[in-house]
């Protein structure tokens, strides 16, 4: 079967108007259902709408005696907003309108290298910041002992900006270019965005 039409139950329940429950229910105990079962959760959904269409059309016969063209209708018309959803988010992401799951994952975690490689740079130069400060200090006669905890803030405060300007700096850069900056990879060379 083909992988384009493998959906969660989570899909089908949702489409079908029923639970995940009963997704699992149909597939267990209806043998038309079974070989629409790929993997675990996991069903060809193709093959299970044209059994869950044609699992209606049999049950609004048997209880009434004659064929419910309503229900037969109304779940065809499901069935083809459902391929023409399908259809239209496939065109969307060729055009580049949305992104793949996997391309967003792959996004997040180089914003977070982002992030990660600016904040880990922080203690030392805060503590070179501190150093040179109080060495520049002492030369100049200042009893260390008089040092108060303003002084450590400001430091602090001063590279907690640097640090807040060097990633805007470059989660923008990565945002123009589409570049990871801490490996040089692009999209075109990568293959994600």
């Amino acid at each position: 079967m083909d992988d384009q039409w493998t959906v969660s139950s989570k899909l089908l329940a949702d489409w079908a108007g029923i639970t995940q429950r009963e997704v699992e229910k149909l597939v267990k105990e209806k043998p038309a259902f079974r070989p629409m079962r790929v993997g675990r959760g996991k069903y060809n959904f193709y093959g299970f709408t044209q059994c869950y269409l044609n699992n209606i059309a049999r049950n609004s016969k048997s209880l009434t005696g004659e064929e419910s063209d309503l229900d037969v209708e109304h779940e065809r018309a499901r069935y083809h907003k459902a391929a023409a959803d399908e259809k239209e988010i496939k065109n969307r992401l060729l055009l580049g309108e949305l992104a793949s799951v996997e391309d967003f994952k792959q996004f997040a975690l180089k914003i977070q290298g982002i992030f990660n490689s600016v904040l880990d740079a922080l203690p030392g130069r805060i503590s070179g910041e501190i150093v040179g400060e109080i060495a520049g200090k002492i030369e100049s006669g200042f009893d260390i002992g008089n040092l108060e905890t303003g002084f450590i803030y400001e430091i602090v405060r001063r590279e907690s900006n640097r640090a807040r300007q060097t990633t805007s700096a470059r989660l923008k850069s990565f945002a123009d270019r589409g570049i990871d900056e801490s490996t040089g990879d692009s999209p075109t060379n990568t293959g994600t965005a």
